[in-house]
């Protein structure tokens, strides 16, 4: 242990300053208001298992929390708890320490870092170095942790060991099972990877409470107020918050008080309290979002020199990205009509060749009958030759007609047989 501390303590340039202390402001004293009192009353367990049950992971870590000699050195030692303003990550990181009989400490991580050089690691040194060589069991709440790495591997970064000693700290409470360390961040996206290495599987989306939640929320708010309004009312206020968190269910439980404290002493809520208070709301959202809007238009206006600038460049990286374009799609089109002439030309060659071999086959053709003619006329003009001859033999010998007879009939046979052959082929 003193090894970590040595590690810390060698980030640290000691400055004459003692820095501001971190831990958590002392409570106010007691206030007057009923309305703000009732929003600042403890923490009942059906609040916590109300948060808790938004999330089914982180409720079955803090059984295991709750079973240490069940799950011995297996049970968790970091939780990152992550989600957007007001769904009860702190409230959540103090009811897991409640629940599991530990005391815990609580900082908030914009109030370790100071304009001060290497402020960071000594708030973080003198505040959780002590908790761990103790070796008590303890839970350590870091509030908004993304301000401790914030500035991680930034140019000009004034306060540079800050991250690094919450990575030390880290690892010492992983050797650790006796003190847990709970980190609440409103987006883990832009987290730095060594940090969120370190938490692993104990990163855990809080999500906004959906609608049976929520009812059960307002409900929880109004213990022990009176109200006018059957108890289906709420269900119905529950359908009209949508997109509320719970510290945005506080306040408006809270608001719709004041307005009946304003009527009576002892408030009694009507429907029309609520409706004012979540009509309030309404427009108190708008009107922030419009004072985001005039900051905008504020900076925008701070730096016209400087976005007039960036704009120059980005309209001519676009005139040259549109030059570009143009010149690759004249060439696209010069291909496409080179092909489509080489195209044209190959069709041309194929039919000119067509043409020819077409004309080849009638000239063979014609030859070929031409031949066929003239064999058939040479064939039948013996075979008649010899008919002829034979009828002549035998008038002038009658005494040799059989062979006058033989040799007419061969002759006709040769006329027939050149016929059949040819005559079909002219």
């Amino acid at each position: 242990m003193h090894g970590l501390k040595k590690h810390i303590l060698s980030i640290i340039v000691v400055t004459k300053f003692y820095c501001i202390s971190a831990m958590e402001p002392q409570p106010a004293p007691e206030i007057v208001s009923y309305a703000q009192e009732f929003a600042q009353d403890e923490i009942r367990p059906e609040l916590l298992e109300q948060l808790l049950a938004t999330c089914p992971k982180l409720k079955q870590l803090v059984f295991r929390l709750q079973n240490p000699l069940r799950y011995g050195r297996t049970i968790p030692t970091k939780l990152l708890l992550v989600g957007p303003p007001g769904v009860g990550k702190t409230t959540i990181a103090k009811g897991i320490a409640s629940l599991i009989n530990r005391p815990y400490i609580f900082l908030r991580a914009s109030l370790l870092t100071n304009e001060y050089k290497n402020s960071g690691p000594q708030n973080l040194a003198r505040e959780i170095i002590p908790i761990l060589q103790s070796g008590q069991p303890y839970v350590i709440i870091v509030d908004e942790l993304h301000a401790l790495t914030e500035n991680y591997k930034k140019d000009h970064n004034a306060d540079p060991g800050t991250a690094e000693a919450l990575w030390s700290i880290l690892d010492e409470c992983a050797k650790n099972p006796q003190v847990l360390f709970i980190g609440t961040t409103n987006d883990a996206v832009k987290l730095p990877e060594p940090l969120k290495t370190r938490f692993a599987n104990g990163i855990i989306e809080i999500p906004l409470p959906n609608l049976e939640q929520r009812t059960n929320i307002i409900k929880y708010y109004l213990h022990n107020i009176s109200y006018t309004f059957d108890r289906s009312y709420f269900t119905t206020l529950a359908k009209q918050t949508n997109q509320l968190s719970g510290r945005n269910l506080e306040q408006l439980v809270s608001d719709a008080i004041t307005y009946a404290l304003d009527r009576e002493e002892i408030p009694m809520i009507r429907k029309k309290d609520f409706e004012r208070a979540l009509k309030d709301m309404n427009e108190n959202q708008s009107s922030l979002a419009l004072l985001g809007w005039e900051k905008h238009k504020q900076f925008l206006k701070d730096n016209a020199t400087t976005i007039a600038t960036i704009i120059g460049i980005g309209v001519s990286l676009v005139g040259l990205a549109m030059q570009y374009w143009s010149m690759q799609r004249q060439i696209s089109l010069q291909l496409v009509a080179q092909n489509a002439q080489i195209d044209q030309n190959k069709k041309f060659l194929d039919h000119q060749v067509k043409v020819q071999n077409e004309q080849f086959t009638i000239e063979q053709g014609n030859k070929e009958k031409k031949a066929n003619q003239s064999a058939f006329i040479q064939k039948t003009g013996a075979g008649a030759g010899i008919v002829t001859g034979a009828f002549t033999l035998a008038a002038s010998f009658p005494p040799l007609w059989p062979v006058a007879y033989v040799i007419g009939g061969s002759g006709a046979l040769m006329a027939a047989d050149a016929f059949d052959q040819n005559w079909s082929k002219m």
